[in-house]
């Protein structure tokens, strides 16, 4: 059970790929997924329409960061111009604001790694090297979220929220 006292008033930032984005909330010059044409399709409008903006609204919080990126891998692809992916210095240094720092940081990445092949069970040795790549970035990228920010972490839930049912207590996954 989570003390949601605990969250109350709290300023959450998030670190995401694209299913944490939405236009008007991310960081305006990364890659949003849900701009205005995706909003329809997939009838999200608002930061309530999102996990993210339930998972805020269940515990009493509010947003203070998105920093989100459509597309964005938790490692460095070898093609990637930009630095979106997860464990750069850029993306785990920008989740404050000159005047607030985040009390809870939620991330939410790696659909994009599996989608470039790194399994959470490999089968092949290939396979197991993507693995170890992206353990190692993803530790890397806690452990300089930690460095940055004296705040909790939070683990997103793996499932995807559905409008008709809202997200409960028992979906939310935090670690300090």
């Amino acid at each position: 059970e989570i003390n949601m006292k605990k969250y109350k008033n709290k300023l959450f930032s998030i670190l995401g790929d694209s299913i944490s984005t939405l236009v008007g909330y991310s960081t305006p010059k990364y890659a949003v997924f849900y701009e205005e044409s995706k909003k329809y399709e997939a009838d999200i409008h608002f930061p309530e329409d999102t996990w993210w903006g339930q998972v805020i609204n269940h515990l009493g919080g509010s947003i203070l960061v998105n920093n989100s990126f459509s597309g964005s891998m938790v490692i460095k692809h070898p093609q990637q111009m930009f630095p979106s992916y997860g464990c750069s210095d850029e993306r785990t240094s920008s989740l404050h604001t000159i005047e607030s720092t985040p009390d809870v940081i939620m991330v939410f990445m790696g659909t994009n790694d599996w989608g470039a092949g790194v399994r959470p069970t490999p089968n092949n040795e290939t396979e197991n090297e993507n693995y170890a790549i992206f353990m190692c970035a993803y530790r890397s990228m806690l452990e300089k979220i930690k460095k940055n920010f004296h705040a909790l972490l939070a683990k997103s839930p793996l499932t995807l929220y559905n409008k008709k049912r809202p997200l409960r207590n028992e979906v939310f996954s935090l670690c300090e």
